[in-house]
C-alpha cells in the first residue's frame, strides 16, 4: 500500500524504486485489504523513507526481536527498544533512591 495525495513528481520514481527494493521474499506489495501475510509495510509515495532501508526494517521482525518496527524521520541512529511502562517506573524509583556507601 502506497498512500499518494499530490505526488506527480515522484510517483513514477518511487514506483521503480520500490520495484527494486528487497523485501526479503514477503509479499509486501498488496493492500491492507488483500494482506494475508504477517507483516505489512507501508511506503508514502513522495520517497521520504528510503525503499532500500526495507531489510533494516523487517530484519527485527524476522529475528523475533520486535513484534512491530517503526520507522521515524525524527529518530536518527540506529534501533531503539520500547521501554515497558513497569519497567521505566521501576527505572525511575531506583535512580531516585539515595545511594548508600558501606562504611
Amino acid at each position: 500500500m502506497i498512500p499518494v495525495f499530490n505526488e506527480r513528481v515522484t510517483i513514477e520514481p518511487l514506483l521503480a524504486r520500490v520495484r527494486r527494493a528487497s523485501t526479503l521474499d514477503l509479499a509486501l506489495r498488496a493492500g491492507f485489504a488483500r494482506a494475508k501475510g504477517d507483516v505489512v509495510l507501508v511506503q508514502d509515495a513522495d520517497l521520504e523513507y528510503n525503499p532500500e532501508e526495507y531489510p533494516r526494517l523487517l530484519r527485527p521482525i524476522l529475528d523475533g526481536r520486535a513484534d512491530v518496527v517503526l520507522s521515524s524521520r525524527f529518530l536518527t541512529g540506529d534501533e531503539h527498544r520500547v521501554l515497558y511502562f513497569w519497567h521505566y517506573v521501576a527505572n525511575r524509583g531506583l535512580t531516585l533512591l539515595p545511594t548508600f556507601s558501606p562504611t
